[in-house]
């Protein structure tokens, strides 16, 4: 079995979209139906804001016309909601179709202008989550996910939120969500969600057994 393409926290989304297809020519067991881009984007009109943010922090970076071409390029991939939802399953009345996996990444934007640290860079500008739907239940891998912190509702930050408003405007409102993961100390959430993907394809963890919580939106 040929190993899945790596990932980190400086891939780009051509680099996910690499990964993902490699993750479908591989196969998940029980989850048939992979979204081939990472979901970075609200919709069009926020892929759009997101290209003249980062034009905008390129500026003063020094770069070649080639360089700054190439990183704008990249906006092209990545998907926006809408057509996330087209990849998702809910059920089949045979069960073969039913099993969805998405991945969602905040905004890639670093944040570094603004003065914020790289935890907080990662925490919230470049995080990375793992969507599963299968049969009317919602899994969510965070990999910074604590328990403590929000026991009962999903908590808010900026990838919860595009995640609570994924969920509520796209069909998935009446879904159970289930969440867990946490344990990401040292900027890993990309590590992490390879990981458990990888595993997964293998035929391990296929009993979701880390989606400890059932969680309100």
């Amino acid at each position: 079995m040929a190993n899945l393409p790596q990932l980190t926290i400086e891939s780009t989304r051509e680099g996910y979209r690499a990964f993902l297809r490699a993750l479908q020519t591989r196969g998940v067991p029980g989850w048939p139906n992979i979204c081939p881009e990472v979901v970075d984007f609200r919709n069009e009109a926020d892929r759009k804001f997101e290209i003249r943010k980062h034009k905008a922090w390129l500026k003063n970076k020094h770069l070649s016309q080639d360089e700054l071409d190439a990183k704008i390029l990249d906006f092209k991939f990545g998907m926006v909601q809408s057509l996330a939802r087209k990849h998702i399953i809910l059920e089949d009345k045979h069960d073969r179709r039913s099993g969805s996996i998405l991945l969602f990444r905040s905004p890639h934007l670093s944040a570094l202008d603004k003065g914020m640290s790289a935890d907080k860079i990662q925490r919230f500008y470049k995080h990375l989550v793992i969507l599963f739907v299968k049969q009317h239940t919602v899994y969510i891998y965070d990999p910074n996910y604590d328990p403590d912190e929000a026991p009962n509702r999903i908590k808010d930050t900026v990838m919860m939120r595009r995640l609570r408003d994924f969920i509520s405007n796209h069909g998935l409102k009446k879904c159970t969500i289930k969440i867990g993961g946490g344990g990401n100390k040292h900027l890993n959430c990309v590590k992490m969600c390879r990981s458990l993907l990888d595993r997964m394809s293998r035929g391990h963890d296929a009993e979701m057994a880390w989606a400890t919580h059932t969680m309100k939106l």
